[in-house]
């Protein structure tokens, strides 16, 4: 077990002469060269001639930390001060406790299945599905397939291809695996000006192939 090394006054580096705070100029070729104030250290630069600037003392793992004192130690990184009962005397720096961190990926819900919600790893509706919610969007939905507008694209020979919305039909193409698009049903008007056979040639020009 670690034991806590305490610093004191000669550990901080006492000297006489003038002190310098927190953040101010401190060592260099000079005489007398400025020291900093109780329980500060001097970090120098590139070239220590031109000396340096008070810091706070690092503590390591182990080490003595914090307290109520003029310029208390700090722990170094990836370290924590761990106070003791008292907690004007400090504490001892000790290492950050690793928290183990566990994705669990939500469960995927088929056609019909229920879907959503407000709750932790809420299911998702499978590739091609969406989630069509109730009134309330708290309590979730049920999969459904993805309806297509007109132009829109459908069928095919994929994991739940898109379906046409109500009152359209899937015009295929050439390639039935590749599927279609969506298109309108004939009004009345028209079916009335178009026979059977005329309506099926209308047809057959968007799909771009001649009815023979």
């Amino acid at each position: 077990m670690l034991q806590a090394q305490p610093l004191g006054k000669k550990d901080c580096g006492v000297a006489e002469g003038a002190r310098d705070g927190k953040g101010q100029h401190c060592g260099g070729f000079i005489d007398p060269a400025p020291q900093c104030e109780f329980c500060l250290v001097c970090k120098l630069g590139k070239i220590p001639d031109t000396g340096g600037v008070c810091t706070e003392r690092i503590a390591e793992e182990g080490q003595h930390c914090g307290g109520f004192i003029r310029n208390p130690a700090v722990c170094a990184s990836g370290l924590t001060c761990q106070l003791g009962p008292v907690p004007d005397a400090g504490g001892v720096c000790r290492k950050i406790p690793q928290v183990e961190t566990r994705s669990v990926a939500a469960p995927t819900a088929l056609k019909g299945e229920h879907c959503g919600g407000f709750k932790l790893n809420a299911p998702k509706c499978q590739f091609g599905l969406v989630c069509q919610e109730g009134i309330n969007p708290d309590f979730g939905g049920v999969c459904t397939e993805r309806g297509s507008p007109v132009g829109g694209h459908c069928g095919g020979n994929i994991l739940n291809p898109p379906v046409c919305e109500s009152d359209l039909f899937s015009l295929l193409s050439n390639i039935p695996d590749a599927g279609g698009k969506c298109v309108a049903l004939p009004n009345a008007s028209s079916a009335s000006r178009f026979p059977p056979l005329d309506l099926a040639r209308e047809l057959s020009t968007q799909r771009r192939f001649p009815l023979k």
